[in-house]
């Protein structure tokens, strides 16, 4: 049962809370959680070109390590996670799409912290623009074959679990044999 909680740190993108859980053998349980940007929901966009080639964005990340991973980014507030795909993918890469499908979402950590990121598929995305990256980001890109696609994930060069996630329900559901047959 839950009775209570307090701040032990707010910064400009995490804040720690400190809760408190009454077990059910009487006894009481602290527990740490991370909020990160205020609890804003987040959206990875598998993007995929008429081409049927897959939009990668690289950028540095934690441990001064330069990742490659699908677009993704923030919900604003009253965003739908569709909105949130087209700003998103329009911003990074500067493509556009006007199929974006819906596909999973999940928990980051779901034992310490409150995120929940949305997973998304854009189809025949289009180059229209060029980025308009934010203040703080540095973000190439570029596309890539599913074979490359297929390659990076098992070589473990694409290290995020939402990335790694978004291909594997992409090879579940069967989206990829659709495109691969396109």
């Amino acid at each position: 049962k839950y009775l209570s909680s307090k701040m032990i740190y707010s910064g400009n993108f995490i804040a720690l809370i400190e809760e408190k859980y009454l077990l059910p053998n009487s006894i009481i349980m602290k527990r740490e959680k991370i909020i990160k940007n205020k609890s804003k929901q987040a959206v990875i966009i598998v993007a995929v070109t008429d081409e049927n080639k897959y939009i990668l964005v690289s950028q540095n990340r934690i441990n001064n390590m330069t990742t490659l991973e699908f677009p993704s980014g923030y919900i604003e507030k009253n965003e739908s996670v569709k909105d949130a795909s087209i700003r998103e993918l329009l911003e990074e890469t500067g493509y556009i799409s006007n199929n974006i499908e819906f596909i999973d979402n999940y928990y980051a950590q779901i034992g310490i912290d409150s995120s929940i990121i949305n997973i998304v598929i854009a189809y025949n995305c289009k180059r229209i623009k060029q980025q308009n990256l934010g203040k703080y980001e540095y973000i190439n890109f570029d596309e890539f074959t599913f074979e490359e696609l297929k390659s990076l994930i098992e070589s473990n060069y694409i290290k995020s679990v939402g990335n790694k996630l978004a291909f594997y329900e992409l090879l579940n559901i069967g989206r990829i044999w659709f495109l691969l047959l396109k």
